[in-house]
C-alpha cells in the first residue's frame, strides 16, 4: 500500500494530482538532498569547531609568548632600576668623595693663601726694614766721604789715630747684607 491513495482523491483536481505525483517522485531525491545538506552542514560545523579549537589554541600560544615577554620585559626592566640605582649610588659616594677632596684642598688653598700673605707680610717688613738701612748707610758712606776729603794725611797719620776700638760702638753697628750665592 502506498502511502497514497488515488481513489481516495477524487475531490483533488487533476492539476493538483499531478503536483502530488511529481511531489512524490521527487521526493526522495529532496530527501537525498536534505541528507547531503545535512552532511555539509556537519562537515561545515565540525570544520568551524576545528577551526574555533585552532585559534584558540593560537590565542593561548600568543598569550603565552606575550606573557613570557612581558615577564622578561618586567625582569629587563628590573636589571636595568638596580644598575641605574647601582650607578646612582656610586655617582652620589664618588660625588661625596670629590667633595671631600674639594673641601680638604680648598682648606689648604686657605691656609697656604694665608701663610703667603704672612710671608708677604713679613717679606715687605723686611723690605722696609733694608731700604731703610740702605737710607741709612748711603747716608753713613756720604758723611764717612765727606769727613775723609779734606785729610791730606798718609796712612800712618791715620793708623795714629785710630788706635781705639776696631769695632763701631753698641749703637752705631751696621747690619751687613749680602745676596746669596747658590
Amino acid at each position: 500500500m502506498r502511502w497514497f491513495d488515488t481513489a481516495s482523491a477524487v475531490s483533488l483536481p487533476a492539476k493538483e494530482v499531478e503536483l502530488l505525483r511529481i511531489l512524490i517522485r521527487v521526493i526522495p531525491f529532496l530527501r537525498q538532498h536534505v541528507v547531503r545538506l545535512e552532511e555539509q552542514n556537519r562537515l561545515l560545523a565540525a570544520a568551524a569547531t576545528e577551526r574555533e579549537h585552532r585559534l584558540q589554541q593560537r590565542e593561548a600560544e600568543l598569550t603565552d609568548v606575550l606573557t613570557e615577554r612581558t615577564r622578561k620585559f618586567q625582569d629587563r626592566e628590573a636589571e636595568l632600576t638596580d644598575v641605574l640605582t647601582e650607578r646612582t649610588r656610586k655617582f652620589q659616594d664618588r660625588e661625596a668623595e670629590l667633595t671631600e677632596v674639594l673641601t680638604e684642598r680648598v682648606r689648604r688653598f686657605q691656609e697656604t693663601e694665608a701663610e703667603l700673605a704672612r710671608a708677604i707680610a713679613a717679606l715687605s717688613q723686611r723690605v722696609a726694614r733694608l731700604s731703610e738701612h740702605n737710607r741709612w748707610l748711603a747716608e753713613t758712606a756720604m758723611d764717612a766721604g765727606s769727613r775723609f776729603e779734606g785729610w791730606n794725611e798718609d796712612f800712618s797719620d791715620l793708623k795714629q789715630r785710630t788706635q781705639g776700638p776696631r769695632y763701631l760702638p753698641q749703637r752705631k753697628r751696621v747690619l751687613m747684607v749680602t745676596p746669596r750665592r747658590i
